[in-house]
């Protein structure tokens, strides 16, 4: 989410304006509600898997769930898009490589994040199933790996046409 909220700070070209009224900031957000429509589905159809497989959501009931999820989705996604908004504006400001490099490490914290948590992520299932090994890997050719991997490019596809939106109107 740091690096949706920074994604497009580069073309920040509104300083008069409030923040959440800058075309950066709302094709942040677009951006960003695209990747937590995707998200939401995932927990409402693989929930253990979105949990990780910490804990079986069997055993909670949906308001623990809701109550938990409310948490998971300031903590996890909307203060991480804020920061990111707000460190690509500050990083920006300094130079492009400075946001280059602010990207990159992100980028690179993402994928020690992936990396860490990389035998969880890469099977969709029940935390039974991920217990016993029968799990489905999210790169094979099944309903919940068409879904994620169909969204993924959906979100790239979306995130590309509003930058090239953006790009368009501040000339």
């Amino acid at each position: 989410m740091v690096i949706l909220g920074m994604l497009y700070t580069p073309l920040e070209r509104e300083p008069e304006k409030p923040f959440y009224r800058t075309k950066s900031f709302l094709a942040g957000c677009r951006l960003a509600g695209v990747f937590l429509t995707l998200v939401l589905v995932s927990y409402v159809l693989y929930p253990d898997w979105m949990w990780m497989y910490f804990f079986s959501t069997a055993d909670l009931s949906f308001a623990r769930q809701i109550s938990l999820l409310s948490g998971v989705f300031w903590m996890l996604y909307v203060i991480p898009f804020l920061a990111g908004y707000f460190w690509g504006l500050a990083f920006r400001a300094k130079n492009k490589m400075a946001w280059w490099t602010g990207m990159l490490l992100n980028l690179a914290l993402e994928g020690l994040l992936l990396f860490t948590f990389w035998d969880r992520y890469r099977v969709i299932g029940t935390r039974d199933e991920f217990f016993h090994g029968t799990a489905l890997s999210v790169t094979d050719f099944h309903l919940p790996g068409v879904l994620l991997n169909g969204g993924g490019i959906l979100l790239v596809i979306f995130g590309i046409w509003q930058w090239w939106r953006l790009r368009r109107t501040e000339k």
